[in-house]
């Protein structure tokens, strides 16, 4: 299947974008990497890879506090100065991790920040835990 197809198949995503995602030039989207798990049929399999991917962009001594969130029923946080991961938006995260990791590739910086952002799905859930103060 070309791109060009691909890109009809599954709306919203051109060829130079499925391109740069195909060559690794780019993450892809949460949102297109569930298209294409859907359009593929893989049952979650390409979301599952992509969760995995993005652990590796959270330091080491932090992999297994993220791996807690995805159970956590309550998550308490305690910051003095910063907006909790969890709760950053986009800008936020670009900027902090900029600040943080001077010099550092635009593309591996959108991935920080993909990776970021991505971990807030579990407010998603059906049973999303719940945050109580400090």
């Amino acid at each position: 299947m070309s791109l060009r197809q691909l890109s009809e198949a599954v709306t919203g995503y051109s060829p130079s974008y499925l391109s740069r995602v195909e060559t690794g030039r780019k993450a892809p989207s949460p949102a297109l990497v569930t298209a294409l798990d859907d359009f593929f049929g893989e049952g979650g399999a390409l979301e599952e890879l992509q969760a995995m991917s993005s652990e590796v962009t959270v330091a080491r001594s932090s992999r297994s506090v993220v791996k807690q969130e995805r159970q956590a029923r309550r998550i308490r946080g305690l910051t003095s100065c910063l907006i909790p991961g969890l709760l950053q938006t986009k800008g936020y995260a670009r900027e902090l991790i900029d600040f943080a990791l001077p010099g550092t590739a635009p593309a591996d910086l959108e991935q920080w920040v993909e990776s970021r952002v991505a971990r807030q799905r579990i407010f998603d859930s059906d049973a999303p835990p719940r945050s109580i103060g400090p």
